[in-house]
């Protein structure tokens, strides 16, 4: 029949049609400054990367005579690489990195989720002194108190012995306190405490309504700091190298390779394994890089 309609069963989803969004001449200049300016940002952050995989690839004789030519052959590579992994203790320091980044990870994570959850959730005599302390600490640099700290490190102990000592002394270093925990102390704030009675009500302790209530609920917050602690431990240079020296992470190791590359014209080596120690981090990164660029504000309860 004329003019009726047959259903098949299927579901038809129409998509609302884009209304087109017509930009005075201004606006498109404006647009397409940002943009330039936005692009060449991006290729000087690029930039180095793609200077030190080139180089990598050559001979000393090419990387001085030609330092920006592409290279000629890849047989340099497979040396330049070899000789990273014969040559230098780069396997060493690469566990180094990875047991010292994880260790002051947990430990900082921890003591920050218990202070921040703490303060946010009991209110007792001296709560919003504390607070207030850590704000205002927080805008004092550290570099200050390096002096005293290198002297209390020598006075208890940790730098006079083996890879243990200096270990737990890189972890005694971790406070509570700083970027994380005025952060979590916000997440934790914002959920509501509706949670926490309840439990009560069946009869949970605090440390059971803290371990399987709030940080489940704040687990995007702790997840996100979490990533973002481990790779500035990753990066740490000067603790690393004052305190936990004699076992080089890559951080440490590096520059002193580079001190020494200057010295034996060993540049390309010491670019091979520059790009060695970069591939860890962009594999950690591809992995949690959603959970990076999401925005995890939010609260427990939602409308």
């Amino acid at each position: 029949m004329h003019g009726s309609t047959v259903s098949t069963g299927k579901i038809v989803t129409i998509k609302p049609k884009k209304e087109k969004v017509n930009r005075s001449k201004s606006e498109k200049i404006i647009i397409w400054v940002v943009f330039a300016l936005l692009a060449i940002y991006a290729f000087t952050l690029i930039y180095p990367f793609i200077y030190l995989i080139i180089n990598s690839m050559k001979t000393i004789g090419e990387f001085l005579t030609n330092p920006m030519g592409l290279p000629k052959n890849f047989t340099a590579m497979v040396n330049n690489y070899s000789y990273v992994f014969a040559e230098y203790p780069i396997i060493s320091m690469f566990i180094n990195s990875v047991a010292l980044s994880v260790g002051q990870t947990v430990v900082g994570m921890a003591l920050s989720c218990i202070a921040a959850y703490v303060l946010a959730k009991y209110k007792f005599k001296g709560n919003g002194f504390i607070y207030m302390a850590t704000i205002i600490a927080s805008m004092v640099p550290t570099v200050g108190a390096t002096p005293a700290t290198y002297k209390l490190m020598i006075n208890m102990g940790f730098l006079k012995g083996g890879y243990l000592y200096n270990y737990l002394g890189m972890l005694f270093m971790i406070g509570a306190f700083g970027g994380p925990f005025l952060y979590l102390h916000s997440f934790f704030k914002a959920i509501p405490w509706s949670y926490g009675e309840s439990a009560q009500l069946d009869g949970a302790s605090d440390f059971r309504i803290f371990v399987q209530i709030m940080l489940p609920l704040a687990a995007n917050g702790v997840l996100t700091f979490t990533i973002i602690r481990f790779l500035g431990s990753w990066n740490e240079y000067w603790s690393a190298y004052l305190y936990f020296g004699r076992f080089e992470t890559l951080a440490v190791g590096l520059n002193r390779l580079s001190t020494e590359a200057a010295s034996f014209n060993l540049h390309v080596e010491l670019f091979a394994a520059m790009i060695v120690s970069i591939i860890p981090v962009l594999i950690f990164y591809a992995i949690f890089q959603k959970q990076l660029m999401r925005n995890t504000i939010g609260g427990g309860l939602k409308g």
